[in-house]
């Protein structure tokens, strides 16, 4: 969502600061709401950036699997399901520690999670994500994608079911 709440000004802000200095960065902006025109209007001067009005739900993992990097700099988070589905694709997360994305990224080995919503703390995420990217070993990186494949999470998660209805149920499924 393109709200105050959500950082997307600040989010803005890293973004132009991080394209003067880097080449070779594409940026791709998704969401809605009443700040949408004016990241626009913000981002006209950044050649390599995107903004895209809300993709539906079955586009968006397309633009998960063409990212290498998801950011979440947010004033305030529950539980984002955006977050999971970033690690899904297995991307490297840059995110707040607000809500329960600290918690949600506890084992989840590509994540920098910053302090606050302030665009050189955005941006020094962003380039601590780009390096981790061109520092990680082939290895860790195939064992990270098996472990959060979505075939493995939703084993994961139909077992979690299954023994909570047998321990309700007092009985074992086949």
């Amino acid at each position: 969502r393109f709200a105050y709440v959500k950082g997307i000004l600040e989010f803005v802000k890293a973004v132009i600061r991080i394209s003067r200095k880097r080449e070779n960065l594409y940026f791709l902006i998704i969401g809605g709401g009443s700040l949408e025109s004016f990241v626009k209007k913000m981002l006209q001067s950044v050649k390599d950036s995107k903004v895209l009005s809300w993709t539906s739900p079955e586009l968006l993992h397309e633009h998960y699997i063409a990212s290498d990097i998801y950011v979440l700099p947010s004033r305030f988070e529950a539980l984002p399901i955006t977050v999971i589905e970033a690690m899904a694709a297995n991307l490297v997360i840059v995110a707040t520690k607000v809500g329960g994305v600290p918690d949600i990224l506890k084992r989840y080995p590509r994540k920098i999670l910053i302090h606050k919503t302030d665009p050189c703390e955005i941006e020094q995420g962003i380039v601590e994500a780009i390096e981790l990217l061109q520092r990680e070993p082939l290895k860790q990186l195939t064992d990270c994608i098996l472990q959060y494949d979505w075939g493995s999470i939703s084993r994961k998660v139909l077992d979690v079911y299954r023994k909570t209805i047998e321990a309700r149920a007092g009985h074992k499924f086949a």
